[in-house]
């Protein structure tokens, strides 16, 4: 079918249908926003990655609630979306991790590398972040029907098996979703500490756990000492604090006089 012709029945398919096409132009954003998250993420920036995978997933989430009838303008890091939803007839919680949803929300917030009155903290691992992030377009993407020969980027990349979709894609690839994520691979951890400071902290080895579970790492702060927690055996952490260096007491000083002490 040409591309005039899918043009054509498009226009005939929404006219006079505002939520149709608002609909459509949010896929539309977040598939954008989706395949530069894939590419950030496979390329090792994990933090830009994270935040264009939360954009994502808002936009998507907006299409849905656009075939409602309603708008709004909150963000995942606000429980107004999911629940907006919820109020208008669509638990997503039925589909999608909730768990993921509110870590793409405490994510939202790192956009800005400041200080925030709050505390908060999260982990980026390279593989569990892309595999979950890939279920839930996919999942999201299946449920938006635009009528005729319409198709969404996403089922366009899907039929023609483009490779910014395709590449490490564990679903599309047919390969266990554990075998995907369980490997050692790069992952990142960013915390505030509430006014005071951000502190970043890169981990070359971080073996991920196929358990849904996006609430590491759990930080606890003492003093001058900041201990991460992630929850793993200490063989399968290899931590690199950047701007490190050794001290006489075998503890690391992260070049501003405060020290992290990585915990598993």
């Amino acid at each position: 079918m040409s591309k005039k012709k899918d043009a054509a029945e498009f226009a005939k398919d929404i006219a006079g249908n505002e939520k149709a096409l608002l609909g459509w132009n949010f896929t539309t954003l977040g598939y954008f926003d989706y395949i530069a998250a894939r590419q950030l993420i496979i390329n090792g920036s994990l933090l830009a990655g994270v935040v264009l995978a939360s954009t994502s997933i808002e936009k998507y989430l907006k299409a849905l609630l656009a075939y409602t009838g309603k708008k709004t303008h909150v963000h995942l890091d606000s429980l107004g979306l999911p629940d907006l939803l919820r109020k208008n007839g669509i638990d997503v919680g039925e589909y999608l991790n909730e768990n993921f949803l509110s870590y793409l929300g405490r994510a939202y917030a790192f956009r800005y590398i400041e200080p925030m009155d709050s505390a908060a903290s999260i982990a980026i691992e390279q593989w569990k972040l892309l595999a979950e992030l890939d279920y839930s377009i996919h999942t999201l993407d299946g449920t938006l029907n635009f009528g005729g020969a319409i198709k969404t980027n996403y089922q366009i990349a899907l039929q023609a098996k483009t490779d910014a979709l395709f590449a490490d894609n564990y679903l599309l690839t047919g390969q266990p979703k554990s075998e995907f994520i369980e490997r050692s691979a790069l992952a990142f951890a960013i915390a505030n500490r509430p006014n005071t400071e951000i502190m970043q902290m890169t981990i070359p080895k971080l073996k991920a756990l196929n358990d849904g579970n996006f609430d590491f790492p759990v930080v606890n702060y003492g003093g001058n000492q900041v201990e991460i927690n992630f929850g793993r055996k200490a063989s399968e952490v290899e931590f690199e604090i950047p701007l490190s260096k050794p001290e006489a007491d075998g503890k690391t000083d992260d070049g501003m006089g405060k020290r992290a002490h990585p915990a598993v």
